[in-house]
């Protein structure tokens, strides 16, 4: 542009030009810079999640039925990747779920949650909104949603932690919900449609780590009720005629397998005058019986709670008025045992 009247040589022109094509050079070669640097940015997220993805099979292929090691990497890696601050794995609890691994969270949140485990949550949080619809939900700023600025308890603890940005996805089994992944950012910024993919994928992998775990525990439970099943049969085909030592095998392998404290037996005096026998816990013996002892009662007499594993078939002749030879009595944790089908076994072999 010029102030007078003067027209602009052909030279001129030609130079104009060579620097408009030089300027669409500069142009062209810098969106090829930033397409290369995006491309470069994008293999290298792309290369890190499946380096986070293989890792954390290797830990769950490493940690046969440990699941502690497994949820403290997967959210190891959804925060470092995903640029939150803190995560927390939830399982599904009731009505509830119960946070069973916490990463990179405030000192005072993580206390919060060993003092109270199991989160309520309301409709309108995160966790309350994926346990209704299964859909992975993120909450852009916690600050600004009623759900969570009307409950003065859930905003304290949040706000003190820092919490603006949560993001929650579900953990699936055949449509079941069996837990969350929630991780938080202490900015307002919004997690990318990678970025939940990616814990989606980390959240299909904890499921897989439970069930491997589930499966592994009932084979572990399985071999052991198959291992006292074949030592309480060797003790009956090796003790003909004796009762003792295949009660007392019996009542070992029962304690052990049920993760009793204490055990006794007791069978009616149709069968056989006996006293109980315990193991590993010092409680009142209780007296022959021919009939059921109510679950207060004997743990009253132990100081411990206590159920009856009733044997059950019919002491011909001469059976009690309830048709049974007695009863074991455990302090289980679990009364699923198999026991008692042993015991039913080795009386029928010493019927007279």
């Amino acid at each position: 542009m010029r102030r007078t009247v003067r027209p602009f040589t052909n030279k001129q022109i030609e130079l104009i030009t060579t620097f408009a094509d030089q300027a669409v050079i500069a142009i062209e070669n810098a969106r090829l810079f930033e397409a290369e640097q995006q491309r470069t940015r994008e293999l290298t997220e792309s290369l890190e999640q499946q380096t986070a993805t293989s890792e954390i099979l290797r830990v769950i292929s490493s940690s046969p039925g440990k699941l502690e090691p497994v949820f403290e990497a997967i959210l190891a890696k959804a925060t470092r990747i995903c640029s939150a601050m803190f995560g927390v794995l939830l399982a599904s609890a009731g009505d509830g779920f119960r946070a069973v691994a916490i990463h990179g969270a405030p000192t005072g949140y993580t206390e919060a949650r060993q003092r109270e485990p199991v989160i309520r949550p309301d409709v309108g949080t995160a966790v309350g909104r994926v346990a209704a619809t299964k859909q992975p939900i993120q909450i852009v700023d916690i600050r600004a949603e009623r759900a969570y600025t009307s409950d003065p308890k859930r905003f304290a603890l949040l706000n003190h932690a820092g919490a603006r940005t949560i993001l929650s996805v579900p953990m699936l089994k055949d449509d079941e919900l069996v837990g969350q992944i929630v991780i938080y950012r202490q900015e307002v910024q919004l997690f990318t449609d990678k970025q939940i993919e990616l814990l989606t994928n980390f959240a299909a992998q904890a499921v897989i780590a439970i069930e491997n775990t589930r499966i592994l525990n009932e084979l572990r439970e399985s071999l052991q009720q198959q291992t006292a099943t074949s030592e309480v049969l060797r003790v009956i085909s090796s003790s003909p005629g004796e009762l003792e030592p295949a009660f007392q095998t019996m009542l070992e392998n029962a304690t052990r397998i049920c993760e009793a404290k204490f055990g006794s037996r007791s069978i009616s005096p149709s069968c056989r005058s006996c006293c109980a026998n315990l193991k590993r816990h010092s409680v009142t013996l209780i007296p022959n019986r021919d009939r059921h002892v109510d679950d207060d009662v004997l743990s009253r007499s132990a100081g411990q709670s206590v159920r009856c594993l009733p044997i059950g078939l019919p002491w011909a002749p001469g059976a009690n008025a309830h048709g049974a030879w007695g009863s074991y009595w455990l302090n289980p944790r679990s009364v699923q045992c198999p026991i008692a089908t042993k015991v039913r076994t080795a009386l029928s072999s010493h019927v007279a």
